[in-house]
């Protein structure tokens, strides 16, 4: 008999907690589990690798960070599949899926908690130790993170740290200049990339900023934003007052990202949330050498002058040096670039991941 599973998620964006899930559920063997998703937010696009994996995706309609028909809704689902695993990520999400579960009074709770950063207010840290109780095992990105919350009064002997996994990188089926002809720019120009959620936590401002240093000393520079968040409206108003709108590109939410990624002299990551950062992980994986905000996230992924390099958070000009280091030397480019991909089939393997979350679904269901 294979073992139900219902994954709870806040969105299906591509970035994040969610994107893993994603990646996840697709690839889990169909003999042996038969997934569900139930989407929390009624506006995001259905993710084609669930789609294309034929994975039912039901939507909860919320409205309102808390929304008791989005739990209603919730409830109803799990009453109907009476999944063995229910499986949440992020906090909102994981203040949904542990309370509905509960009142449907039989499924074991799995939660993948964000990083650190993400968990500020003590009111958070409070409810999640309580939804903690009543979890059968807490996934986490890595130690620091599991650390963090046992520091906080959460339960130690229930988190499980399963690493972050990156898809291999597909060879694109978009040509550098079809991108280029879509943005109206001439062959010559480099492209440097932006991909993620556009939230003010992630210090995109600071990261644009640094095209501005960089305008200084050439001017055939334009940077690619993919993605988009609350900020957006305030990050074009920002590139616009800065006389850089020309510049800067936004293309907004594209299901077609790893397909952009190649085209990329590299990736620009700011990482202030501290949230393990998928975009770093799939430029690393296309062999697209990365700049970032040296967080406990990006720390994980980027070694410095290996695979990429690392700046202190808001350094404008250390993130504008090392970018003219990689916009002026393509040997570094290549270098860099290889060993990033290396380094994420080796260490940040997906068929690893699946392995050990499959591991922990027959033991935390058998138990």
């Amino acid at each position: 008999m294979s073992t139900r599973i219902l994954y709870v998620v806040s969105s299906l964006d591509r970035y994040g907690a969610e994107q893993q899930l994603a990646l996840l559920a697709a690839r889990l063997p169909h003999a042996d589990f038969d997934v569900h998703v139930c989407c929390l937010d009624p506006t995001q696009p259905k993710d084609s690798s669930l789609a294309t994996a034929g994975i039912p995706i039901t939507s909860a309609g919320q409205r309102w960070p808390l929304d008791p028909l989005a739990a209603v809704r919730l409830e109803r689902l799990l009453c109907r599949l009476r999944p063995d695993v229910v499986h949440t990520g992020s906090f909102n999400s994981g203040a949904y899926g542990p309370l509905a579960a509960l009142v449907a009074g039989r499924a074991h709770l799995v939660a993948s908690e964000p990083a650190e950063n993400r968990w500020p207010a003590w009111h958070r840290l409070a409810l999640g130790r309580l939804l903690a109780s009543k979890t059968r095992a807490i996934v986490v990105p890595r130690a620091t993170v599991r650390d963090y919350f046992v520091r906080h009064g959460w339960p130690a002997e229930k988190f499980v740290v399963i690493p972050p996994a990156a898809a291999p990188a597909e060879a694109s089926q978009t040509t550098r200049c079809e991108l280029l002809a879509e943005i109206g720019l001439p062959a010559d120009v480099h492209l440097i990339g932006i991909a993620g959620r556009l939230e003010i936590e992630e210090g995109w401002k600071e990261v644009i900023w640094t095209l501005d240093i960089l305008r200084c000393v050439r001017d055939d520079l334009h940077l690619v934003v993919v993605g988009d968040g609350r900020q957006r409206g305030q990050l074009e108003r920002f590139a616009r007052l800065c006389t850089m709108s020309p510049n800067v590109h936004f293309l907004g939410r594209r299901p077609d990202v790893a397909q952009l990624l190649p085209h990329f002299n590299h990736l620009w990551q700011g990482g202030g949330s501290g949230i393990t950062p998928v975009a770093v992980i799939e430029a690393l994986a296309a062999g697209v050498p990365v700049v970032a905000a040296d967080t406990a996230g990006n720390r994980e992924l980027v070694i410095h002058d290996q695979t990429g390099f690392l700046v202190p958070v808001g350094d404008r000009a250390g993130r504008a040096r090392y970018a003219n280091r990689l916009i002026n030397d393509p040997g570094l480019r290549t270098r860099l670039g290889e060993a990033g991909r290396q380094r994420m089939t080796s260490q940040f393997n997906l068929e690893q991941m699946v392995a050990r979350h499959i591991d922990l679904y027959q033991r935390v269901s058998s138990g």
